[in-house]
C-alpha cells in the first residue's frame, strides 16, 4: 500500500544561546540605562520564547496527525512487512519530538530565570532602594531562620547525649547497651538529616541574596 502521508510539521526552534547569554550579562550591568536595555532584549526574547511555546500543542498535534496516518499505512501492509518493520517515518518523528521536549524544558527554565531577573532590576533610583530594602528584610529573615534551625539542631543533639548517659540497667548487657548506643546514634543522624539539608538551602539562599545586594548597590 503506497500512500504519501502527510509532511511532518516545519517550526523554529528559538535559539537557548540568546536566553543562556542575557543571563549570563546581567551581572555585568552596572547602569539604569544598561538596566533598561538588558529588560528590554530579556522581555523581547521572553515573548519570543512564549509565542513559540503557545504553539507547541499545535505542533505535537500535528505530529500525533502524521503518526496516526502512518499507523495506518502500516496496518495495511503484508504480514512479513509489517512484523519485521517499523511505521513509515518512525524514527522522524520520535526525533521531532524529543526536539520538542527537550526545547520546551530548556526554554521555559529560561524564561523562568529572565522573568525573575527582570523582577530584580531596579529601572530607577526609587526602586533600587526598595529592591534593596526587601532584600536586607529576607537576608534578616532567612538569618532568623537559621538561627532557629541551629537551636533545634543542638536540641537533638543534647537529647541524644542525654540518652546515651542513660544507656545500661541492671540486667543490661555489652551487646545490647551496644544496640542502645547504635540505636541512639541512628535515631539523632535520621532526625538531623532534614535539619542539615534545610540549613544548607538557607545557606545557599542567603548567599544569593548576599550576592544580590552587592550587584543592585552598584547600579547607578
Amino acid at each position: 500500500m503506497n500512500v504519501a502521508l502527510p509532511p511532518l510539521p516545519v517550526f523554529s526552534i528559538p535559539d537557548a544561546r540568546v536566553g543562556e547569554g542575557l543571563i549570563a550579562h546581567v551581572q555585568n550591568v552596572n547602569s539604569f540605562a544598561a538596566v533598561a536595555a538588558w529588560d528590554r532584549d530579556a522581555n523581547a526574547f521572553a515573548s519570543h520564547v512564549k509565542s513559540f511555546l503557545s504553539a507547541v500543542p499545535a505542533i505535537e498535534h500535528q505530529i500525533a496527525v502524521v503518526e496516526q496516518h502512518a499507523k495506518h499505512v502500516h496496518a495495511h501492509r503484508g504480514f512479513f512487512e509489517k512484523t519485521f518493520s517499523s511505521p513509515p517515518m518512525t524514527a522522524e518523528i520520535q526525533e521531532m519530538r524529543r526536539r520538542l521536549r527537550s526545547a520546551v524544558g530548556v526554554l521555559t527554565g529560561i524564561v523562568e530565570q529572565l522573568e525573575s531577573l527582570i523582577d530584580q532590576t531596579p529601572d530607577t533610583p526609587e526602586e533600587k532602594k526598595a529592591l534593596l530594602a526587601d532584600l536586607k528584610a529576607l537576608k534578616k529573615e532567612l538569618a532568623q531562620q537559621k538561627k532557629e534551625l541551629s537551636v533545634a539542631m543542638r536540641e537533638v543533639r543534647s537529647n541524644a547525649r542525654r540518652a546515651g548517659a542513660n544507656v545500661g540497667g541492671f540486667f543490661s548487657t555489652p551487646r545490647s547497651r551496644r544496640y542502645e548506643r547504635m540505636q541512639i546514634r541512628l535515631n539523632k543522624e535520621a532526625a538531623l538529616k532534614p535539619h542539615e539539608d534545610e540549613k544548607a538551602a538557607l545557606d545557599r539562599r542567603i548567599l544569593s541574596v548576599e550576592r544580590l545586594i552587592l550587584w543592585v548597590d552598584r547600579i547607578s
